[in-house]
């Protein structure tokens, strides 16, 4: 008795694996392309919005650095305002106080050697009762409590040279004579009002003399002011 064939069943292949795997490849590669095309764009936002905030920082330190700047310099320009101000208050406080002081000065020395128009002439004489030329001023000078030498050419230099426009009572005129031209012979103090007081030789004493003579006028050799 012939035994019945028996067919052997086909096992069903298993492709859930397989499909699972490709499911996971394409979502990792899906993922892949996802950051990969996000990055450009998060880069582009990062930039965008990271360039306006370094903008506005340098702009507001641009600013505050001008601000301080024109502080500053407003700040300077106040103190060297100020600073020149006040030198030139000073310096003119300074002027203004020197010409009184010397017009005080200048205005005692013309009134004492008034005082002496018509006293002696003594050769080496310096007063109080005679002098000579040089002996005159110095002795006008010293009562005045004006500093000056004894000498003419040393009266002649000493203390600051004056312009002919600019003398006032109380200056020292040098003269010249004839014979002598450019060199010193004799001093005289100016009153005012053109005049001059010298003690002369020629004359025997103190006398008041102009300027409006030609020939003191030509041989006015300079003037010179004592402090």
């Amino acid at each position: 008795m012939e035994q019945p064939v028996r067919r052997r069943r086909r096992k069903k292949k298993n492709y859930t694996g397989l499909i699972v795997a490709i499911l996971a490849i394409m979502l990792a590669a899906l993922v892949v392309v996802m950051v990969m095309v996000g990055k450009p764009e998060q880069g582009q936002d990062s930039g965008a919005s990271g360039k306006p905030s370094s903008s506005s920082g340098a702009a507001d330190n641009s600013q505050d650095t001008s601000e301080s700047t024109e502080t500053s310099e407003s700040t300077e320009t106040t103190e060297t305002t100020e600073t020149t101000e006040t030198t030139e208050t000073t310096e003119t406080t300074e002027t203004t106080e020197t010409t009184e002081e010397t017009t005080v000065q200048g205005n005692a020395l013309s009134q004492i050697a008034q005082a002496q128009v018509g006293k002696a002439y003594r050769y080496g004489g310096a007063g109080p009762d005679d002098f000579d030329a040089s002996g005159f001023v110095y002795y006008c000078c010293k009562v005045a409590q004006v500093t000056a030498p004894r000498l003419v050419d040393e009266q002649a230099a000493f203390g600051a040279e004056v312009s002919r426009e600019n003398v006032i009572p109380g200056d020292i005129l040098v003269f010249w004579t004839e014979g002598y031209p450019g060199e010193a012979a004799y001093c005289g103090i100016y009153v005012g009002d053109n005049k001059f007081v010298y003690c002369s030789s020629s004359k025997g004493g103190v006398v008041e003399n102009t300027l409006d003579n030609t020939y003191m006028e030509e041989h006015l050799l300079a003037v010179r002011r004592y402090n």
